[in-house]
C-alpha cells in the first residue's frame, strides 16, 4: 500500500515548486528552517529553534525525494562536515560556469 508524501516532503517539494524553474540548489538545514518556520539563531528570545531533530527530520525525506523521483533530483555533498544539497537534475546537466575577467 502506497503511503504517497509525507507532510515534510509535500513542504520541499512545494519549496522547489515555489522557486525559479529548480534554479536553486537547497542545503538541508535551509530547508528545515523553511519546513519548521524555526528561527536558526541562538540569540533568539524564542524557544523555537532549529534542532538537530528537524534537520534529520529533513534529510529523510530529502532522500525519499530523491528515491521517490530519480528523474527530479539527486543530491549531493554529505560528506564529512560538508552540508547535503538536494539539486534539482536539470541544474547538474547544465555546464558549471566560471566567472572570469578576460
Amino acid at each position: 500500500m502506497s503511503r504517497g508524501l509525507g507532510r515534510i516532503e509535500r513542504a520541499i517539494l512545494d519549496i522547489v515548486e515555489d522557486d525559479d524553474h529548480y534554479q536553486h540548489s537547497y542545503a538541508a538545514e535551509d530547508l528545515a528552517v523553511e519546513v519548521y518556520r524555526l528561527l536558526d539563531e541562538e540569540k533568539s528570545d524564542d524557544d523555537r529553534r532549529l534542532a538537530r531533530a528537524h534537520v534529520v527530520a529533513v534529510l529523510r525525506a530529502m532522500h525519499s525525494l530523491v528515491r521517490k523521483y530519480p528523474d527530479r533530483f539527486a543530491l549531493t555533498g554529505g560528506k564529512g562536515r560538508e552540508s547535503l544539497w538536494l539539486v534539482p537534475r536539470e541544474r547538474l546537466s547544465q555546464p558549471i560556469e566560471a566567472n572570469s575577467a578576460a
